[in-house]
């Protein structure tokens, strides 16, 4: 009994040393989205190029997804379901975000930067409260 006591508290103390060990990475990441996701919703108020909402969309994207692998193999076993959940939503706003991107940011509808503006907005939301998450 004593060994697998002592084996779950090696593990935790190894899954919350992985997360802040993790943690400048993904406070560094968690920036370069915020900045991606400002310069993106700027794109679509100045009515911008489709290749510059692409190219912003992309930035978006590639970060969010790296920060989910980075978060997924870094919650500990204590912050699991919660982080599990604020990963799905991050996941599905991306995806939403990909989405847009393949189909329609190149005819420049009204419609389109809408819901590209709605899921970056729900991208942050994901995060900030990740990030929190991670700081509690």
């Amino acid at each position: 009994m004593g060994g697998s006591k002592s084996k779950s508290f090696l593990t935790i103390n190894f899954l919350n040393s992985k997360l802040i060990n993790s943690q400048p990475y993904l406070n560094t990441q968690s920036s370069a989205l915020v900045n991606s996701i400002q310069n993106l919703l700027a794109a679509i108020r100045t009515s911008s190029a489709p290749s510059v909402l692409n190219e912003h969309l992309s930035e978006v994207v590639a970060i969010a997804s790296s920060i989910v692998a980075v978060s997924s193999n870094a919650l500990p076993a204590s912050l699991r379901v919660e982080g599990d959940r604020l990963l799905q939503e991050l996941i599905r706003d991306t995806d939403r975000l990909s989405e847009a991107q393949g189909t329609g940011v190149n005819t420049g509808e009204k419609g389109v930067r809408q819901q590209i503006a709605s899921a970056s907005f729900g991208v942050a939301k994901s995060l900030k409260a990740l990030m929190k998450l991670g700081s509690d």
